[in-house]
């Protein structure tokens, strides 16, 4: 049955609001257990002649849940009653809530708001275009700065090499770049795992653009974790990039511990990441968390 929650008595400026927002299509939002609804103020009804072509205000709200267990799958909301907005009239509001049985699982509860038919999906390109070109900016600054740094560097130790008396410069005037040419090309410590960043580092450029260019030219975002599983896949396709970046600058080191390079690059970056998972999966479990990633889909990622 209905169940009243309140009453408005019209006065001018009320009716005047409503007037408004109605005939401007005035819509609001609800959610209900982290899910949306949509619903219309109400009315304008030009063409119900039992309202005089007036607007109309719904009164009532009739909520549809769905259930699969004790959890909340889908929900909807229906406008009902329309009033006729009136001076001194008053609009008594109700709602009440029909529970529908349903075989959906919890993890499928937000598949309809991915329905290109249900919720209409917009790349937002001047968003994208407004934080690329800001990238630019900001790594073009800092290049600026370093070559402007560099510049007067090289200025300098050309004035000195041309003085006639290098010996007797001051070694406390040796600033910038030059306090660290000792150590350019000298052998660094954790050189292997440095290879395995780097490779790993372009590895992950390569996924971040190839994934972003998929979600471009197709729907990848509509399917429910089609972007995570294809960001998977191509960081696995293009393991070879990682290890073709380590191996190439670990070469020009001419060290020997190449076969530890290798297995860094291979397994340092996936066995973090796969360290990281299982621990809190295993405490998601344990909490009977529903952020638990159950063991079959882990051993299959």
């Amino acid at each position: 049955g209905k169940t009243k929650v309140c009453s408005k008595t019209l006065d001018k400026r009320a009716v005047a609001v409503f007037n408004a927002a109605v005939k401007n299509n005035y819509w609001y939002n609800m959610v209900l257990d982290e899910l949306p609804m949509w619903a219309m103020v109400g009315d304008k009804a030009e063409h119900n002649s039992t309202s005089g072509g007036g607007p109309l205000v719904y009164t009532h709200k009739h909520f549809s849940i769905a259930y699969h267990g004790d959890r909340v799958i889908e929900v909807n909301i229906t406008s009902e009653d329309p009033s006729k907005l009136n001076e001194g009239g008053v609009l008594d509001f109700s709602y009440s809530v029909t529970w529908v049985p349903t075989t959906k699982h919890f993890a499928q509860r937000f598949l309809r708001y991915l329905d290109q038919d249900f919720f209409e999906h917009q790349i937002h390109w001047f968003s994208i275009f407004n934080s690329f070109m800001m990238v630019i900016f900001l790594v073009g600054l800092v290049a600026l700065i370093l070559l402007r740094t560099l510049k007067n560097d090289y200025q300098r130790y050309a004035r000195a090499l041309d003085d006639e008396d290098p010996v007797g410069a001051d070694p406390g005037d040796e600033t910038g770049w030059k306090q660290v040419q000792g150590d350019v090309f000298r052998f660094p410590h954790y050189y292997p795992f440095f290879c395995a960043l780097i490779g790993t580092g372009v590895q992950l450029i390569v996924m971040v653009y190839f994934t972003t260019l998929l979600s471009i030219i197709g729907t990848l975002y509509v399917g429910r974790g089609a972007v995570s599983s294809t960001a998977v896949i191509v960081f696995a396709l293009s393991s070879f990039v990682s290890g073709y970046t380590s191996g190439s600058h670990y070469v020009q080191s001419k060290g020997s511990a190449w076969i530890k390079t290798m297995l860094l690059s291979a397994v340092g970056f996936s066995g973090f990441c796969v360290a990281v998972v299982l621990s809190l999966n295993s405490i998601a479990i344990a909490y009977s968390s529903l952020a638990a990633i159950p063991f079959g889909t882990m051993v299959i990622v």
